[in-house]
């Protein structure tokens, strides 16, 4: 009876840690999507989104954290905790981080030759990405989008 009660103990804390980082994630999504909307500053739509990316990368990563939001997005169901499904969140999170630091930067006014390279790196995410929505296994998904990388740069 005592292991019951520690384990519930346990469970507990866990859930309270889970749910404080699941709610800072979502308090920073609706933070910079309000700054987008006041602002009309894309960049903060990018990190919006970015955030929003990211939690579901926790999600898939995490069951303590697929836990709490299995309810909230529904459409996790459609995705398997594959391996396609990591690589597709994780492509997304990279393409997302890029377009972030292009508008936050000003890069195609402040660096019209780095902004080149992002947009090579722009165009290797996205093509991940597509792989792993494809539903191609992970590994021919990372070895064709790496090889077309290579072609890229």
């Amino acid at each position: 009876l005592l292991a019951i009660s520690e384990e519930t103990e346990r469970s507990g804390r866990e859930n309270f840690v889970w749910g404080i980082y699941f709610g800072i994630l979502f308090i920073l999504f609706f933070y910079h999507l309000f700054l987008f909307i006041g602002l009309k500053d894309v960049s903060f739509l990018y990190y919006a989104l970015l955030l929003f990316a990211f939690s579901q990368l926790e999600v898939l990563r995490t069951d303590a954290f697929a836990r709490f939001t299995a309810e909230v997005f529904t459409w996790q169901n459609l995705f398997t905790r594959s391996g396609q499904a990591f690589y597709a969140v994780v492509s997304l999170c990279m393409f997302l981080q890029i377009l972030f630091a292009r508008a936050f930067l000003s890069l195609k006014i402040n660096h019209p030759k780095l902004n080149r390279i992002m947009t090579i790196a722009l165009a290797y995410f996205l093509l991940c990405f597509a792989l792993a929505l494809l539903g191609l296994p992970s590994r021919i998904s990372v070895s064709v989008g790496t090889g077309a990388g290579m072609l890229l740069i």
